[in-house]
């Protein structure tokens, strides 16, 4: 957490880059997130959605700090549109927690090596 956005911009320049652990990394900005800071801001078109994936309804209090941004946003100049992406709920939700339980498995592997533990042998399916 940072008090301001220069900290959070210097902070992702400190932190940017390849790290030995996470099997995947965003790649490397053109510039420092730092001299971003000394453009002018640009008129962005920014899409909201007011619907879930999923279909789960949103919580009355998100719903009114999504409402609150969208039009902060609009003031300061932005164009602000509506968008619904056809997002297929059931699906997103199987390949999330398949890639979460990855993840895990693999974070506790390494816990494991890490104190010495081996884990078991697999049992063959025979």
């Amino acid at each position: 957490m940072t008090r301001s956005v220069r900290d959070s911009a210097r902070l992702l320049d400190a932190i940017q880059g390849d790290d030995a652990g996470p099997p995947y990394s965003a790649p490397a900005p053109r510039r420092p997130f730092a001299e971003e800071l000394e453009r002018d801001p640009q008129r962005l078109k920014v899409a909201v959605s007011r619907t879930t994936p999923t279909g789960v309804p949103i919580d009355p209090e998100c719903m009114a700090a999504l409402e609150s941004t969208v039009s902060l946003l609009g003031e300061l100049g932005h164009d602000v549109v509506e968008a619904a992406p056809e997002i297929d709920g059931t699906n997103l939700s199987q390949s999330f927690l398949g890639l979460w339980m990855a993840g895990t498995t693999h974070e506790l592997e390494a816990i494991g090596m890490m104190l010495g533990v081996r884990s078991p042998k697999k049992r063959s399916s025979r």
